[in-house]
């Protein structure tokens, strides 16, 4: 069996679309857990109604939005303690699923791998690009305490935040950047324990029988699967990412929905940012081996 985890907030199209897609595509036996993150709209209520009858499909409404990690791993334990899957797929709401052979080329990639965790390539349609894996390198103490420094000062200047909106209005120009910043990762090769992107996440059953929850509860949104990344590294579990598996992004939809004022958007964003990459930098240091560049 196979569980998929979609961790829901407000725009409940893309949480059906995400549903259909899976349900259209995934062959073997499987289980979809939707997590409503209280969201203030009540299309967690009406997710509920809609998937009643199917018995493949569980909404589990939470009564508060406590962000990406904690939302996350409820639907991650409640897969863990009911069903004993082989497979726990996490995937945001914006993902599709369109290759009919994605169960198999997990168990094909698994039985010759036997990972952890695996890293499927994610397309952003919204700015096409390939986004897993991140990076090449685990973060560092010292990269980490340079961005929170660097998120604190943008945050603290109004106007360098109001330049900041004016370029995401521009989306050619954030393709240009996105692109510049992966122009050293190759998308079409295989990559061994490297920072995957948290959009699509599948876990085995060696990480699954092993932690009884994914990521660290003290981030509300971001750094999560880097703060995953450098957990593995540290423990020596083996991740990968592999472009045998693609899946779709519709990026950026419920952060569009929650937050029409740009400006707003970008705040939050970076408050989020501050508050996750300090996060980060304190588990860093709770942790050993102490890793320097």
């Amino acid at each position: 069996m196979i569980c998929f985890v979609i961790l829901h907030y407000i725009t409940i199209n893309e949480t059906i679309n995400c549903v259909d897609s899976i349900i259209a595509n995934i062959n073997c036996e499987k289980k979809i857990i939707i997590v409503d993150n209280n969201s203030p709209n009540n299309s967690g209520s009406t997710l509920k109604e809609k998937y009643r009858m199917q018995n493949q499909c569980i909404v589990i409404k939470s009564n508060h939005n406590s962000g990406f990690a904690i939302g996350n791993n409820i639907g991650y334990k409640y897969a863990k303690e009911n069903f004993n899957p082989a497979f726990i797929v996490l995937l945001n709401n914006d993902i599709e699923i369109s290759d009919k052979l994605f169960d198999k080329k997990i168990w094909d990639i698994y039985n010759k791998e036997h990972f952890f965790i695996l890293g499927p390539d994610i397309f952003s349609k919204t700015y096409e690009i390939h986004q897993s894996p991140k990076c090449l390198t685990h973060y560092t103490l010292d990269k980490m305490e340079r961005l929170h420094s660097h998120y604190k000062k943008i945050f603290k200047y109004k106007i360098i935040l109001y330049i900041k909106c004016i370029l995401k209005r521009t989306r050619w120009i954030k393709k240009l950047v996105y692109k510049y910043r992966r122009s050293k990762i190759d998308h079409r090769r295989i990559y061994y324990n490297v920072p995957l992107h948290g959009a699509c996440l599948i876990f085995s059953n060696k990480f699954i029988t092993r932690f009884d929850e994914v990521f660290l509860e003290t981030t509300f949104f971001y750094f999560e699967s880097e703060i995953l990344d450098y957990k593995c590294y540290i423990k020596d579990l083996k991740t990968m990412y592999s472009p045998e598996i693609q899946v779709f992004h519709h990026q950026n939809m419920t952060t569009d929905e929650v937050y029409a004022d740009v400006f707003e958007r970008t705040k939050f964003a970076y408050k989020c940012n501050i508050e996750s990459s300090k996060a980060f930098i304190d588990y860093i240091k709770n942790c050993t081996p102490t890793i320097i560049e």
